[in-house]
This record gives structure tokens, C-alpha cells and sequence, in this order.
């Protein structure tokens, strides 16, 4: 956030010193709540979150969908060896990673981990699209 700076007003009008401009009164940004600031998010919420934000904005919509609902779903579970193979894999271009995972293109042996399969899998899709609607 940033600051913001309010000119004082007297009679409706700027009020405005001998030789000054209008007189000004610095606002400070707001901070957010206390228990933020009590309680810093540790370096895994962070990087979860960042995670999840990279999983649902990607290049194209399916797989926005199929990597935002997987991290919704499976990212907070996964152990952080897991996690490793799982940023390596979002670097992969969304055309290519949609091809493996729908196994038009072969995997590549340093790719083909169990992160990538439970993503393939789409167990984590049934639970979250499915059963919403039914």
C-alpha cells in the first residue's frame, strides 16, 4: 500500500501558508490487522501460496483448471520433495504440459514422478468439480 498525502481544507478552500503551498497531513499506509502481525506466515504458507496463485494462472484454461484444482486440493498435503517436483513441472509450457498429461506426447523420464501422476490421474478433479454440482 502507499501513502497518501490529504491537503487541509478551511472554509472550503485550501489552506495555505505565508509563503507555502497548501499545508499537507501524511496518512500512513494501513498495516492490516495484528494478528498478521503476530503471526508471520511461515517460508512453506508462502510458498504454497504462490504455488496455488502459478497453478490457476497459467497460459490457457484447461490447465488453469486442472493444476489450480489439483493445488487447491493436494498442494497443502504433499511433502517437499514433492513440492520441488511439482514447481519443476509448472515450468513446463501449458501446451506441453497438456499433451503429457492427456498422453498425446510421451513423458520424459525426469518428469514422469508421482506428483506428475496423481496430476494425471484427475482424482483430485472429481472431488472438486464433480461434487459440487450433484
Amino acid at each position: 500500500m502507499r501513502a497518501v498525502y490529504r491537503q487541509s481544507v478551511a472554509g472550503g478552500k485550501y489552506r495555505a501558508g505565508a509563503d507555502r503551498g497548501p499545508s499537507r497531513v501524511y496518512i500512513p499506509p494501513q498495516t492490516g490487522s495484528t494478528e498478521m502481525a503476530e503471526n508471520p506466515p511461515t517460508d512453506h504458507d508462502i510458498r504454497l501460496r504462490r504455488l496455488k496463485f502459478r497453478s490457476w494462472h497459467r497460459g490457457i484454461k484447461e490447465m488453469d483448471l486442472i493444476l489450480g484444482h489439483f493445488a487447491d486440493e493436494m498442494l497443502d498435503s504433499l511433502a517437499p520433495a514433492d513440492l520441488d517436483d511439482y514447481e519443476r513441472l509448472i515450468e513446463i509450457q501449458d501446451i506441453t504440459l497438456y499433451n503429457w498429461i492427456s498422453g498425446h506426447e510421451k513423458v520424459p523420464a525426469e518428469f514422469e514422478t508421482s506428483v506428475f501422476n496423481r496430476i494425471r490421474s484427475a482424482q483430485h478433479l472429481k472431488t472438486a468439480l464433480w461434487q459440487q454440482n450433484g
